[in-house]
């Protein structure tokens, strides 16, 4: 198992500007402004399920609705397993196009992956 927490995960600006993940007190008190964006974005998450049904699903994750369970600040994440929900993060000046990276600094790797945001 390895172990992720709110502070392993980072987004890399176009520009290299480094952002954190959003707490879970910024992302609630930001819902109602990107609520129909998350609920657009999560309608894609059951596709995971489908090609490994031998994974569990996952029931924690680092930020959730007013309306739902508690956030955690550091996830446990397995082979057997499927963990997703939102990543938010907040950006000043707002989300400008180009090419983006979602980091996530483990123990013994880097996940780094690029994203182009038109």
């Amino acid at each position: 198992m390895v172990t992720v927490t709110r502070p392993d995960i980072q987004a890399i600006t176009p520009d290299g500007r480094r952002l954190a993940l959003a707490s879970q007190e910024e992302f609630r008190a930001s819902y109602g402004e990107v609520r129909i964006r998350v609920d657009r974005a999560l309608d894609f998450l059951p596709v995971l399920a489908r090609y490994d049904e031998s994974r569990m699903p996952c029931d924690r994750w680092f930020l959730v609705d007013p309306f739902s369970g508690f956030a955690v600040d550091e996830l446990g994440v397995n082979t057997f397993q499927v963990c997703s929900g939102p990543l938010a993060f907040r950006v000043a000046g707002g989300v400008q196009p180009g090419r983006w990276r979602l980091v996530i600094e483990l123990a013994e790797s880097r996940v780094d992956i690029p994203f182009e945001v038109e």
